[in-house]
């Protein structure tokens, strides 16, 4: 799912929940000697459930393409930098006329 998302320019999140029978009152109920002001770890909850995937959509400004190719037809190539995933960058510069060249 996370990675056909991807592919269309989509983040995926994934959501999820872990049971925890304490509080901050109490002791953890699988690490007793856990500090109750400490984040909790994931080794302290070994068990999530998964409750759904989110896909979020960025898209690029309605006038990028037009910039882009504007910038090439005067000679000045455009990179683009980004820390997506290489298959929402890729679709992204397909969007963009900026290709796969990455």
């Amino acid at each position: 799912i996370t990675i056909n998302n991807a592919n269309k320019g989509y983040r995926t999140i994934a959501t999820c929940q872990s049971y925890c029978n304490g509080d901050n009152n109490h002791p953890h109920p699988i690490n007793p000697n856990h500090d109750a002001q400490a984040p909790l770890l994931s080794q302290d909850h070994p068990s999530y459930q998964l409750l759904g995937l989110i896909a979020l959509y960025d898209p690029p400004r309605t006038d990028s393409h037009h910039i882009i190719s504007h910038l090439l037809s005067l000679g000045i190539q455009t990179k683009m930098l980004t820390g997506d995933a290489i298959n929402v960058a890729c679709e992204i510069g397909d969007i963009l006329g900026l290709g796969r060249n990455f």
